[in-house]
């Protein structure tokens, strides 16, 4: 049974993120790069614990060996606390000459998802190495889902993609994806993605999900085949 945080948590939860996420491109290139990039790593991940905190969206497994972090972006307005973690952040992570860069992902972001704020931000998960193949992140992904169905709010994510990747979407226009973008396929949606080059996406479903559908051919994979 998976638990929310309190605020005794913070180091559990930002020494799991720190791990999972250690190698991460997409973090690292958010940040300064420099000889202090583990540390600046773990401002991020103490950073992300307290906002989705304050929001009730840090979700620990049974064994507290996996965390994820998902709130309701719009349910909770900016206090004075919040400024003040962005500041630190700005000053002990991220670094002024990276700030432009970010303002304008940031800004692109925004700008695809829904303006109420009336989503689920899903921001990091990560479970602890040694545990990782354990039910916990089972366990997480189960609690989320059941936490979007509860509130009835669509789950956004943050990702990023290297690469192009068209995206064919049954009853849509054919459309390109690019660094940064996020899509989710409706259930039941015929879907079909392909790049020219290499193309590296992060891709969440359900483990027993049919690899093409209730459709057989050539390219179809089985499950077992998939996590290799």
């Amino acid at each position: 049974m998976t638990r929310l945080s309190d605020q005794s948590d913070e180091k559990l939860v930002t020494d799991i993120i720190s791990e999972s996420f250690k190698n991460n491109p997409s973090v690292i290139s958010s940040l300064k790069n420099d000889h202090k990039i583990n540390k600046r790593i773990k401002e991020l991940a103490k950073y992300a614990f307290r906002t989705a905190n304050r929001r009730k969206g840090v979700f620990l497994s049974s064994n507290d060996k996996g965390v994820a972090i998902c709130y309701h972006f719009g349910g909770k307005k900016n206090s004075l606390a919040d400024y003040w973690d962005q500041i630190m952040l700005l000053i002990n992570a991220i670094g002024v000459r990276k700030l432009p860069a970010i303002l304008q992902r940031e800004s692109y972001i925004k700008k695809i998802r829904p303006q109420d704020g009336n989503y689920l931000y899903f921001w990091f998960f990560g479970v602890k190495e040694s545990y990782r193949g354990s039910e916990a992140a089972r366990e997480l992904q189960t609690a989320i889902f059941r936490d979007s169905e509860n509130k009835q709010l669509p789950i956004y994510l943050e990702t990023s993609l290297e690469g192009n990747l068209l995206m064919e979407v049954e009853g849509l226009e054919a459309f390109t994806m690019n660094e940064g973008d996020m899509y989710i396929v409706k259930k039941g949606l015929q879907h079909r993605v392909s790049s020219q080059a290499e193309c590296k996406i992060l891709l969440i479903e359900n483990k027993s999900t049919a690899h093409t559908g209730e459709v057989k051919s050539d390219i179809t994979k089985d499950i077992k085949d998939q996590l290799q």
